[in-house]
């Protein structure tokens, strides 16, 4: 009887580890095929199950000339997935009863226009401010090493999109605004504050504000594809600052990082919910996003997620909280489709999720 259950129990793992070989073979075919269309140099990847790095891995090169490989530990910028961050801080402030998601903004930044006065924290937080973005509505003109302030006073005296709440207009001001809000609340550049009260508790060791000139162990380069060749891309940041995007890491902190929102350790579960629920419009409709996360609901697989992109470089965390599962993806040029690689990842891990995902 013993020689049975040992036998059965011997097939069930054998079953269970060639299922997980047969996803890992499909995972690998798909992400390999997508660099390929999309002439991505390097590539990492991490998928994490409750909380569980179960896998991580680096495809291609995190310098072509060197020819490093890309791995697990390979640290890159990741953009706009920087804006999670700046929201993991103000809402902290907002549990220690420093800041309030409903105060105006001109209580913390004076100095702002009299046509700004009703933008409240939470339209900063959730692009519906209507104040004008500095990167993709007005081509400004600003010296190399321009400052947050610098980035706010240029759209200071432009006319508004439209009024706060009105409508959902992606922003990169507002969290610039979000930042100024943090270091005269704090004392602290927002770096300084996220790496003493969340990078630091969470073991995040790679994360930090980007830098042209620091040296900073496996930073990945850049490059641009140019019809038929690779060539070496510009450092894609104008001063070291986290706001609207700043920040380096790899895929394995994202990972720690995606673990600690399934806990208090950071942030309270009220905050939490705030964060990953969509805000409401002044019409009463609701917009794509929460605080600092897209939110999207795939016939029960409830996602929130986020992508960075600057020109050649795109990053993506993917994070199905419902199913517990989050597919993080970075890369070092190319990959246009980068959303559609980690979303994809989590579908071949999850056929449910692939299932919900295919009904749209």
């Amino acid at each position: 009887m013993v020689r049975l259950i040992r036998f059965v129990f011997g097939v069930c793992s054998l079953l269970t580890f060639l299922a997980s070989a047969s996803r890992a073979d499909k995972v690998d075919d798909f992400v390999r095929g997508h660099m390929a269309r999309e002439h991505i140099p390097g590539l990492s990847l991490a998928v994490v199950r409750d909380g569980k790095v179960v896998r991580a891995q680096g495809y291609g090169w995190a310098n072509l000339e060197l020819r490093v490989p890309a791995t697990p530990e390979t640290v890159y910028i990741i953009h706009s997935v920087s804006k999670q961050f700046v929201v993991a801080a103000a809402m902290q402030l907002v549990e220690q009863g420093k800041l309030g998601l409903d105060d105006p903004a001109s209580k913390y930044l004076p100095d702002i226009p009299a046509a700004w006065k009703d933008v409240r924290i939470w339209h900063l937080l959730s692009h519906t401010s209507g104040i004008k973005d500095y990167l993709n509505d007005v081509d400004l003109d600003l010296p190399d090493g321009a400052t947050m302030v610098d980035k706010m006073h240029a759209v200071a005296e432009l006319p508004m999109n439209f009024q706060p709440g009105e409508k959902w207009k992606y922003n990169n001001t507002g969290f610039l605004m979000m930042a100024l809000i943090i270091q005269k609340l704090t004392g602290r550049t927002t770096q300084e504050y996220l790496k003493e009260n969340i990078w630091g508790p969470l073991g995040m060791a790679s994360a930090r504000a980007s830098s042209r000139t620091a040296i900073i162990p496996n930073r990945a380069s850049y490059y641009l594809w140019r019809t038929d060749y690779w060539e070496n891309g510009e450092f894609p940041y104008t001063s070291e600052q986290i706001g609207a995007g700043g920040m380096m890491t790899n895929v394995l902190d994202l990972a720690k990082w995606d673990a600690s929102l399934y806990t208090n350790k950071i942030l309270t579960q009220a905050s939490r919910d705030r964060m990953f629920t969509p805000v409401t419009l002044n019409d009463g409709s609701k917009a794509p996003y929460g605080l600092g996360f897209f939110v999207k609901d795939y016939n029960g697989h409830r996602m929130v997620w986020h992508y960075g992109s600057t020109g050649y470089l795109r990053a993506n965390i993917s994070r199905f909280v419902d199913d517990r599962l989050t597919v993080i993806v970075l890369a070092n040029g190319g990959a246009p489709k980068i959303n559609d690689i980690a979303q994809g990842v989590a579908g071949l891990m999850d056929p449910a999720i692939a299932a919900a995902m295919a009904k749209g």
